[in-house]
């Protein structure tokens, strides 16, 4: 390990913003560490490759590799019973269980290869739906038909497999089969209860689990070394995506819908500027461009006027991203200044 830290002037101001130190003493810090002597070539190569975080071309392999298996096993579960039988379908789910976190345990401990012994974890994770519904049906525990039964048990010890798997490996994207088996979790709970309100009931759970899961994300952002509080943002904002879509429908062409939906974007957006989390940036983002893209459509669908007015558009979107790149400190500063204290202080980025 290296003691050395690659660091942006962008990284300074927000470090100088949440420590409330005044702008121009980030300035001085700026301008001393330009001034400073150059570590040598290899410190700096060090402390590229261990302390900044990068999209590195193996980390998308591992990613891609990961997200294969786990289609692989998500296809097995519809596919397995009728080919290998409630035993057979138990014996090999076993064995791949066994099997990724042998090589977790190898990869992650024994090799320091955290993403791939990681991501070998999360796929264990995702089969053991398949384990406990085959052996439920092998052992006669839930016989004929419960859906409900072997669903719900499913679920539950999916979570606590994700619950162990992140204490035996500490890796963040074990977050989100453990907030998707949550959310099915409450879906199928509900839909016990009210058996015949599928469509109905669907986008409030989602908005139900997505504020859930978002509270539990605040809750943990900054307090844990592992940025679980990352995956959870995004698990909570698909669910909250598809909950405020529904409820609020801004498609409708009603004026006072569509400045609700306006609004609730702009809060979005706000929040990810207050928390520091780009995903809110992104999903505020995209449902504001959805919905001015669309209002466009309804105004000058069949005019030759539509692609200038689109064009305009998409120039005012990136106009947007450059004026926010440039303002954002200003931004968060003003932000920081204005809002209560009994919201400042516990901000994650205050922790």
């Amino acid at each position: 390990m290296t003691d050395q830290l690659a660091i942006t002037h962008d990284d300074l101001q927000r470090a100088v913003a949440a420590v409330q130190l005044s702008p121009a003493q980030g300035t001085a810090i700026w301008e001393q560490l330009r001034l400073a002597p150059a570590a040598p070539p290899e410190a700096r190569a060090a402390a590229s490759s261990d302390s900044r975080p990068r999209l590195a071309f193996e980390n998308v392999l591992y990613y891609v590799g990961g997200l294969i298996v786990i289609g692989a096993m998500t296809l097995f579960m519809s596919l397995g019973f009728s080919s290998f039988g409630s035993g057979g379908l138990f014996l090999i789910s076993i064995a791949y269980i066994v099997s990724f976190v042998s090589g977790a345990n190898y990869l992650y401990f024994r090799r320091e290869l955290h993403v791939p012994g990681g991501l070998l974890a999360t796929a264990a994770v995702t089969v053991v739906p398949l384990a406990v519904v085959s052996f439920l049906h092998v052992s006669g525990i839930a016989a004929g038909n419960d859906f409900w039964d072997r669903s719900l048990s499913a679920e539950a010890l999916t979570i606590v497999a994700a619950i162990v798997a992140m204490w035996r490996f500490p890796f963040a994207f074990l977050a989100v089969p453990l907030a998707l088996a949550f959310w099915m979790l409450v879906d199928d709970l509900l839909g016990r209860v009210f058996p015949s309100d599928t469509w109905s009931r669907e986008p409030h759970v989602a908005l139900a689990v997505g504020a859930v899961l978002i509270t539990v994300a605040f809750l943990l952002d900054r307090r844990t070394r592992i940025d679980y509080a990352y995956w959870l943002y995004l698990v909570a904002m698909s669910a909250l995506a598809i909950g405020v879509t529904d409820a609020v429908d801004p498609w409708n062409s009603d004026v006072g819908t569509g400045a609700l939906w306006v609004v609730l974007m702009l809060v979005t957006m706000s929040t990810g500027v207050l928390l520091q989390r780009r995903v809110f940036l992104v999903f505020g983002g995209l449902g504001l461009f959805a919905y001015i893209g669309n209002l466009a459509w309804e105004i000058f669908a069949g005019s030759l006027v539509l692609p200038f007015v689109l064009t305009g558009v998409g120039r005012a979107v990136i106009a947007t991203g450059i004026w926010f790149q440039r303002n954002r400190d200003r931004l968060e500063t003003f932000a920081m200044a204005h809002l209560p204290e009994v919201i400042t202080s516990n901000l994650p980025t205050q922790r």
